[in-house]
């Protein structure tokens, strides 16, 4: 049943905003005026996720991108000369979509859901001081962050992680089907447990003991950024112009394009960090998550702000856990 406070196109005050919504259960989308009224009709397309009993989680994100499209072209059908100022869209939170150069999807989107990566949880939790790494990332180890899920796919999948050029969030990925633009909210990259809530960029220690590179992962902005809506890609809305056109015969106005998750953790940047615990290594008050040897004694690299200790241990380099 609509609102009461649901108006017609012609009650709206400009300018619109488009709103999309990828839930668990189905994608949705509803116009609003500047008034934060919902306009006209809204538009959902359901979907489920595939699942099994090893833990599976999926959604094919293709099928995702589809559903954006056909919600934005029932939205935008009935505009006739009005405009859509901006877009905004949320998705379920934690899930990773790898791709390759070309920007096809070398995997399907694993959810939040999917816990295939179980298994990586005790060796992640025996390297790394999960009090640190929640005091850093405001996350701990856990099946539906990235890191489990980046060792696992290492283990399970080495053929996927030699072809990925990045790693995606759902919604970031259907950003860069509709825009061509490779990019993600702070709120969503917090989301993967990767991010440095004191400075809300990716933790590059924490990257780089995952097994990838900063180059592979999205850039994160904290402000509004301006996008085109993408022309000539595939799939694209018939109706795409809509978004974003001017006066006739005038060249199409940038669109603003909004993604994040569903639940933002905290990631305001913070002036520092908590003071280290008893017994950890120094480097814990600069930017090291590892797990230290008692009285390990060791500092932070002035110029890396690495443990200085890690790099003579065994195991790659990386700190065997406490003794």
């Amino acid at each position: 049943m609509a609102a009461d406070f649901d108006i017609e196109l012609q009650d709206a005050v400009d300018p619109l905003v488009l709103a999309l919504d990828v839930g668990s259960t189905a994608s949705r989308g509803a116009l609003y005026d500047a008034l934060g009224r919902p306009v006209g009709r809204r538009a959902k397309v359901a979907h489920s996720f595939t699942t099994a009993t090893d833990g599976t989680s999926e959604i094919d994100p293709d099928q995702v991108v589809e559903e954006i499209t056909t919600i934005v072209d029932r939205l935008t059908e009935t505009l006739g000369e009005r405009t859509v100022a901006g877009v905004a869209m949320d998705t379920f939170a934690s899930s990773m979509v790898v791709v390759g150069a070309d920007g096809a999807p070398l995997t399907p989107c694993f959810t939040y859901a999917d816990s295939r990566c179980r298994k990586q949880i005790a060796a992640l939790r025996e390297e790394l001081d999960d009090e640190a790494l929640q005091q850093r990332t405001g996350t701990r180890v856990h099946v539906s962050y990235w890191p489990a899920r980046l060792r696992w796919l290492a283990d399970q999948r080495p053929e996927v992680v030699a072809g990925a050029a990045h790693y995606l969030s759902l919604g970031d990925y259907v950003l860069h089907r509709l825009t061509g633009t490779l990019g993600t909210g702070t709120s969503t990259a917090s989301w993967t447990g990767m991010v440095d809530r004191h400075t809300a960029t990716w933790y590059p220690e924490l990257v780089e003991i995952c097994g990838i590179t900063p180059d592979q992962l999205p850039r994160s902005t904290t402000s509004t950024t301006r996008w085109r809506w993408r022309r000539g890609g595939r799939p694209r809305s018939p109706r795409a112009g809509r978004l974003s056109r001017g006066p006739a015969g005038s060249p199409p106005s940038p669109t603003g394009w909004l993604p994040t998750s569903a639940w933002v953790p905290t990631t305001r940047p913070r002036s520092a960090p908590p003071a280290r615990p008893p017994g950890r290594c120094g480097s814990w008050s600069g930017r090291c998550p590892r797990s230290c040897r008692p009285g390990c004694g060791a500092t932070a690299s002035p110029t890396t702000g690495r443990c200085s200790a890690a790099r003579s241990t065994t195991s790659g380099g990386r700190w065997p856990g406490p003794t």
